[in-house]
């Protein structure tokens, strides 16, 4: 799951470096990264808030496993209606990018951002052995995308 740095790193919860560790180039263009992958969830749940009412604050009270399947229900048929308006837009040409942004707008009207915390995180420097699961995971992530070329590391 992606984060801000609001949230503890686990090896489930992908957040950002935060400082000291934030400072280091490596790290900071890994923050960037993560940040935009961040943002575009960010907006994809906003179109769907405002295309779809009903998901912004959802009014489902989860007390047992069927109050949660019918939860999930509910978010699944309005995506498979998403899915299908979707797919009628494209083959028709009926993309609008002003509405889209509208939508996008009123879904995260009301919504609050954590700030970022700029203290604590993931150590400096990469030692596993002092790493909690979630920093070890984070450090990983980051090898991985260093890895496979899509960019370069600092110089």
């Amino acid at each position: 799951m992606w984060a801000d740095s609001a949230y503890p790193v686990q090896s489930w919860c992908i957040a950002p470096f935060k400082r000291p560790a934030a400072d280091l180039p490596e790290n900071r263009i890994f923050n960037y990264w993560l940040s935009r992958i961040r943002i575009r969830s960010e907006h994809v749940m906003g179109f769907l808030k405002g295309r779809f009412q009903s998901l912004k604050g959802l009014r489902q009270q989860i007390k047992d496993q069927q109050d949660h399947c019918l939860a999930v229900e509910w978010i699944r048929t309005c995506l498979i209606i998403h899915t299908l308006i979707h797919d009628i837009e494209q083959s028709t040409n009926g993309r609008d990018p002003d509405f889209e942004e509208e939508l996008i707008e009123l879904g995260l009207e009301g919504t609050e951002e954590a700030e970022d915390a700029e203290e604590g995180g993931a150590p400096a420097e990469e030692d596993e052995a002092h790493m909690t699961p979630g920093q070890k995971a984070l450090n990983k992530l980051k090898r991985s995308l260093f890895a496979s070329g899509i960019i370069g590391r600092p110089s």
